[in-house]
């Protein structure tokens, strides 16, 4: 579907996706199985990132131009805590990043 220009729905990567796209897109898929591990409405997921409603649908539709991947990874780690399977995909990540440095 189609609303002033933009196409609305949940983004699919391209095939020939950037390297940062993809990882914004698995940042994005990490929060998606977040929320639904922890089964909380959309408000309140996004209240515990410290995002508008708004917002978090834009990350729940995968909708990556509109976010940083530090944007994306700090309001993702806000989820800390929350749940032993969460809390093991952050520390997954976290790891992954300071391998990288």
């Amino acid at each position: 579907r189609e609303k002033n220009g933009e196409i609305l729905g949940t983004y699919r990567l391209e095939k020939d996706a950037s390297e940062i796209d993809k990882i914004k897109w698995n940042i994005c898929k990490q929060v998606v199985r977040a929320h639904v591990v922890l089964g909380i409405p959309d408000k309140l997921l996004g209240e515990k990132m410290g995002l508008d409603k708004s917002k978090i649908s834009l990350i729940l539709h995968y909708r990556i131009k509109h976010f940083t991947i530090d944007r994306l990874l700090g309001s993702f780690f806000k989820l800390e805590g929350l749940h032993k399977d969460i809390d093991a995909k952050i520390n997954e990540v976290r790891n992954l990043f300071s391998r990288a440095a």
